[in-house]
């Protein structure tokens, strides 16, 4: 869906930049005998420019709801990033209705006010989650280094069997030292 959106953009743009600007340039610059067509062929091309418009916008959205819907289903991200990514496809779904059937009108406006607040609220929240993910599971990484270091080493100094303590493994073999270290590097064999 999101590639489909990506080739609407790529006709919205070519519609609205590269034609529209040629047709308003040749009206423009038309003799006046010929500004009443020329006129005629820039409003027609800025209605195709408002469904290319529309159906980006409802590709967009659908893209969207989509992809938030997918959100809660991970335990990695908070729920509330995904319910605001849904509102968000939801305004450009109004987007696309607004543009098809009333134009570019203050109703849309107002629909591409709100997208944006909540596109950059999500969008926000989502870098603040990422950052705190890679400074948990980096700090996890380290404890786990720690431990495995540690296990391994008393592993290795007291021929695969250590003292017991809170502290302390007990291994009786390298194979289980490697079974423990696979757990713990969430690389779970059994």
């Amino acid at each position: 869906m999101a590639a489909v959106t990506l080739a609407l953009y790529g006709v919205l743009q070519a519609v609205d930049g590269v034609a529209l600007k040629q047709a308003v340039n040749a009206w423009a610059n038309a003799p006046d005998a010929e500004k009443a067509a020329r006129f005629a062929t820039a409003e027609a091309i800025r209605w195709l420019e408002w469904g290319a418009r529309s159906y980006t916008n409802f590709a967009l959205g659908l893209s969207l709801v989509l992809f938030a819907a997918a959100v809660p289903r991970t335990a990695r991200f908070p729920r509330t990033v995904g319910f605001l990514m849904g509102l968000s496809g939801l305004t450009y779904l109004v987007q696309g209705w607004v543009a098809g059937t009333e134009g570019f009108s203050e109703t849309q406006t107002i629909a591409i006010v709100l997208a944006w607040v909540l596109n950059l609220t999500w969008m926000i929240w989502l870098i603040v989650a990422a950052r705190r993910m890679q400074d948990s599971e980096s700090s996890l990484i380290v404890d786990r280094a720690r431990v495995l270091s540690g296990a391994s080493l008393r592993c290795c100094q007291s021929a695969m069997s250590c003292a017991s303590s809170p502290r302390t493994f007990d291994f009786k073999s390298h194979s289980e030292f490697r079974r423990f270290q696979s757990r713990l590097l969430g690389n779970n064999p059994s």
